[in-house]
């Protein structure tokens, strides 16, 4: 990764954990230099694609200040996990762990049969003491046995991949908005009128067999979709 590209990584990282809030100043272009052991130069096209991007902006005689803490996210089209972009912060509050009889609607979602038992839980996904996401998320018992509390805290996926030797394979996933209700003001701190995004997904193991029945809920600040289409072809 280019140098400039580390830092503005390291100042997108810094925001979403909240040390730098909306309207603060971030530290000058020369602690940045002296941080990361390089240029002013350096920094200086650093912050140039912060400002670019709408992160930051720069007042003369005064300093640069976070104006957006809005992020692409990859993990809208990837589910690329909060473990991987934050490796140091990233952690989950267990908010609900059950085992019960699945449902009818669960049982079509899931491929199951009427009697088969489920895990019925919910997550809080954090970057630090920030939340970011609210999962509700169905597994199969028979399937994915073993789930516990501890399991729950860390990574489903990896206990799934390194300790049961199961290959995850394709998801498919609907995106919506929808109105906030109680869990999501209790937990993801969004008021009565807030936008709530919303992702849907079943995700199937490589063999085709269902494993997972979810829906990952985000409050509106943590949410930009960037897309590229092609046009000129109509």
């Amino acid at each position: 990764m280019r140098r400039h590209f580390e830092i503005v990584e390291d100042i997108k990282k810094r925001i979403a954990a909240g040390e730098f809030k909306i309207g603060s100043e971030i530290p000058t272009q020369g602690e940045w230099a002296s941080k990361f052991n390089t240029s002013r130069v350096t920094v200086s096209a650093a912050f140039k694609l912060l400002r670019e991007q709408g992160v930051i902006e720069t007042r003369r005689g005064e300093g640069s200040f976070v104006i957006s803490d809005h992020f692409v996210r990859r993990q809208l089209e990837e589910r690329f996990p909060l473990s991987k972009m934050f490796p140091e912060m990233a952690h989950s509050k267990v908010v609900s762990f059950d085992i019960r009889l699945c449902d009818e609607l669960e049982q079509d979602k899931l491929g199951l049969n009427k009697g088969d038992k489920i895990y019925e839980i919910i997550r809080l996904r954090m970057i630090g003491e920030h939340p970011q996401e609210l999962e509700y998320t169905i597994m199969p018992v028979l399937l994915i046995p073993g789930i516990t509390q501890d399991i729950l805290e860390g990574s489903i996926y990896e206990y799934i991949h390194n300790t049961l030797n199961l290959k995850i394979g394709r998801g498919r996933r609907i995106f919506r908005a929808d109105t906030v209700d109680y869990y999501d003001m209790k937990y993801l701190h969004v008021i009565p009128k807030a936008a709530i995004f919303e992702i849907e997904q079943v995700a199937y193991l490589t063999d085709g067999r269902c494993f997972e029945y979810s829906h990952t809920r985000f409050s509106h600040h943590n949410i930009e979709v960037i897309s590229e289409v092609r046009l000129g072809d109509d």
